[in-house]
């Protein structure tokens, strides 16, 4: 027997008799109201027990128990009692609807912190290893406590927000979700940053479906930047990867981000595209060979030097899914072109070459647009193109073939895609014949692609075809310095040397390397490029200082890649840059095409771009003539991490004295000279140093139009680049530096040009560099140890 009995009370209530305790309540006429309501606060006596009535009536489930208590005076269920809270937890819907039907209690508990108390339970049902009808039971009463407090709170102030859907999205509640998607009356728009957020690859995928969801930014930031940043209290840290399975989910969660972002409709256009994946981790979103010079040199031969590059591969890396590919016309070039009637003597593959080096090297899933401009003569086989469209998943098909027949996109098997269902653009060609144009507009044609929403047909007049298709554009720790080449790109591949094994090659894992790196500055006659020679005689080329590299050349159609310039002049000034500093680490940024048409915003964003790779020089050998507040605040920015800028005087026929780069307090601006420090006759009086810039060997660019040597400020500007790098890795080695400080950078740069100065203050004599022109003349041995630990560990800098 327990010590105290329990009260007619507590009795009734255990035993859900709510007749009894309106009796009791309404007979107490000699208690105040609040006095009452504190009786019916009070605890069992009984010690098995102990509970308030209010949570006897509760745990027995009747309502009308509850609906007597709670008619009295709802103020019951205030704080210290739990009786709703347990009710939330175990799942009793009847209980809390009850308190729900209380205007008084509806207002305190419809609220996001009492809906998310009763989220909680689903994930420890989740986990419930045994899967029977009690468990499902359980789980449904609980997702009906959920809805219930979800309903009561809609039209409140404090209803449903984010929260609660974040923490759905955090415990990992799918099943809840997907049942009950439409209670939740939020804004969507940060559905797929919260699934980013807390790394939850089931609600990334749930999320895609809504195609505008990945193009959304919140906060202005897009879901890609959570997979790597971490957004807590309005403040952002970068996210650690700490395991295997951590790193795994984050390399998932970005591969899918970056293929729907890249197939979205809501990306109008390339520079759209580029905006979403500035500063974030991505490889390159296009193949892009429209501007290869197809009329000069042979696309075939550039095909087996692409494929067969082996040096510092890992710089040619694409996305699995790519926007677009787009090859050049394939006969243009008159002495490889063939001719009707004439003698065949190979089936040409270098398109299928190409494409089988994306996907089996380079891994390329998908390839959202292709176009190619085949030859009107001996083409590619059409049934392999309908094999790679299939294979690719190609949804814009633009492949210059001469009356293509649409059945080679049916499936010969069950295995393969179904390209009639993913092509939605088509672009046929047609020499006029009546049989292909039954068969395009047949139920076995154009009417059997079911999603298309787009068909070119156009004809093609062998006689016309180049002017009417063409249309073409133009061991200690040292770290090397880094160098952001701020330009017109690059293009360093070499003619492949053939050898018997690879003309004969049919596979490209097959094919060996034979390739190296484009003409430079001499520097060693015994290296092939111009540059030392490595580990096993192997030659430094221009590949192996290079370390990443972004175009920002784009428009509503394409992106042009960095890595195939179509003008040499960006490839020459990174040549040189190296040629002086060997071991410099080289940041390509794309800006222009050729060596006109850079604007204000793209240099903006390069710099931008070269700020977040923490890089020590940004080098522009070009001039802008007028410019923004964004990129004088780039150019800010830059000064404000230590960055030394340097860039050219507007020296070459450009009406003008200054340009707006130069006219930046912290750039250095170059001007060119020739050998005895005399200025080009264009030479604008505003400079800072002058440097030797008339009639420099800078190599010419195999596949390019390029000459050996080359003059301008332009050049000046990559020597003093390639000065700047040398003089910085010299000190870094000398004082054992791990970093430097604001401004220090500049410093020590700007105390060896002047000790490099002639007597006007301003032509820099390079021969003066450490010192090495008096050991030259007095005969003395040039020692790189010597000018390390000699010259450059015994300079002072001053403040």
């Amino acid at each position: 027997m327990s010590e105290f009995q329990s009260t007619p009370l507590h009795r009734a209530a255990g035993k859900g008799n709510g007749k009894a305790i309106k009796h009791m309540i309404h007979n107490e006429r000699g208690f105040q109201p609040d006095e009452l309501l504190q009786i019916l606060k009070l605890h069992d006596p009984d010690q098995r027990s102990g509970k308030t009535a209010l949570s006897l009536a509760a745990i027995a489930e009747n309502l009308g128990a509850l609906h007597a208590l709670l008619d009295f005076d709802a103020s019951i269920a205030d704080t210290p009692d739990t009786t709703f809270e347990e009710a939330l937890k175990k799942g009793k819907e009847n209980v809390v609807e009850a308190f729900l039907q209380q205007p008084e209690l509806r207002r305190k508990f419809a609220t996001t912190d009492y809906i998310l108390l009763a989220i909680q339970p689903l994930k420890e049902i989740n986990e419930e290893t045994v899967k029977d009808e009690k468990h499902t039971e359980r789980y449904n009463k609980q997702v009906e406590v959920i809805n219930a407090l979800i309903k009561a709170a809609e039209g409140q102030q404090s209803g449903t927000d984010e929260r609660v859907i974040e923490k759905i999205i955090q415990l990992n509640l799918e099943s809840f979700w997907s049942e009950n998607e439409t209670i939740f009356n939020s804004d969507t728009s940060g559905l797929l940053h919260l699934a980013v957020q807390h790394q939850n690859v089931g609600f990334v995928k749930k999320f895609l479906q809504y195609d505008e969801l990945v193009t959304t930014q919140v906060h202005d930031h897009y879901p890609l930047w959570h997979n790597n940043n971490i957004m807590e209290n309005s403040t952002s840290t970068h996210r650690a990867l700490k395991d295997d399975d951590s790193k795994r989910i984050h390399k998932e969660i970005r591969n899918l981000i970056v293929a729907a972002t890249i197939k979205s409709k809501k990306v109008r256009n390339m520079q759209d595209l580029v905006e979403i994946f500035q500063l974030s981790d991505v490889n390159e979103l296009c193949f892009d060979l429209s501007r290869f010079k197809s009329e000069d040199y042979s696309v075939s031969d550039f095909v087996h030097s692409l494929i067969n590059h082996q040096d510092y591969a890992n710089l040619l890396s694409y996305e699995e899914t790519l926007k677009y590919a787009t090859f050049p016309a394939l006969d243009l070039k008159t002495d490889n072109k063939e001719i009707f009637g004439g003698n065949i003597q190979f089936d040409h593959k270098e398109i299928f070459m190409t494409l089988d080096w994306l996907k089996k090297v380079k891994n390329v899933k998908h390839i959202i647009e292709l176009t190619v401009l085949d030859r009107l003569v001996n083409p590619h086989d059409e049934v392999i193109i309908g094999t790679y469209v299939k294979q690719f998943e190609v949804e814009a098909l633009n492949w210059r073939l001469l009356d293509l027949s649409i059945s080679v996109f049916k499936n010969s098997n069950s295995s393969e895609n179904n390209a009639l269902q993913q092509i939605r653009e088509l672009h046929l060609y047609t020499g006029g014949k009546r049989a292909v144009i039954s068969h395009w507009l047949s139920d076995d044609g154009i009417r059997s692609l079911t999603n298309v929403v787009g068909v070119s047909i156009r004809p093609w007049n062998p006689t016309k075809e180049r002017e009417a298709d063409l249309g073409e554009i133009g061991s200690v720790t040292f770290r090397p310095t880094r160098v952001a080449v701020i330009d017109n790109g690059i293009f360093s591949f070499s003619p492949l040397v053939k050898t018997p094994a690879i003309l004969n090659a049919t596979n490209i894992s097959e094919t060996s390397s034979a390739l190296n790196s484009t003409e430079s500055l001499e520097i060693n006659s015994n290296a092939p490029n111009g540059y030392q020679n490595g580990k096993g005689g192997r030659p430094k080329t221009l590949w192996s200082r290079i370390q990443n590299g972004r175009s920002f050349v784009d428009d509503e159609s394409s992106l042009s890649p960095w890595l195939f310039a179509s003008d040499p002049h960006g490839t020459q000034m990174a040549n040189m840059i190296c040629a002086i500093d060997p071991c410099c680490d080289l940041y390509v940024a794309k800006v222009a095409e050729g060596r006109s048409g850079i604007i204000p915003a793209r240099v903006e964003r390069a710099i931008k771009w070269a700020i977040s790779q923490n890089v020590d020089i940004i080098s522009m050998s070009f001039s802008i003539l007028e410019g923004t507040q964004g990129l004088d605040n780039a150019c800010a920015d830059a000064w404000h991490n230590g960055i030394i800028i340097l860039c050219s005087t507007p020296d070459e026929g450009l009406n003008t004295e200054k340009s707006c780069i130069s006219g930046y307090s912290d750039t250095m601006t170059i001007t060119a000279c020739d050998e005895f420090g005399i200025l080009s006759p264009n030479a604008p009086p505003d400079y800072n140093y002058a440097i030797k810039g008339i009639d420099v060997a800078a190599g010419k660019v195999p596949f390019l139009d390029s000459k050996d040597c080359i003059s301008g400020s332009s050049v000046s500007t990559a020597i003093a680049a390639g000065l700047s790098s040398l003089i910085l890795s010299c000190d870094r080695l000398a004082k054992e530096r791990r970093s430097y400080e604001r401004g220090d950078r500049a410093r020590i740069v700007k105390h060896h040009f002047g000790k490099m100065a002639a007597t006007n203050k301003k032509y820099i004599i390079l021969e003066r560099f450490a010192g090495i022109d008096k050991k030259i003349q007095d005969g003395r041995y040039i020692d790189a140890r010597d000018i390390i630990e000699g010259f450059f560990a015994e300079e002072k800098y001053s403040e």
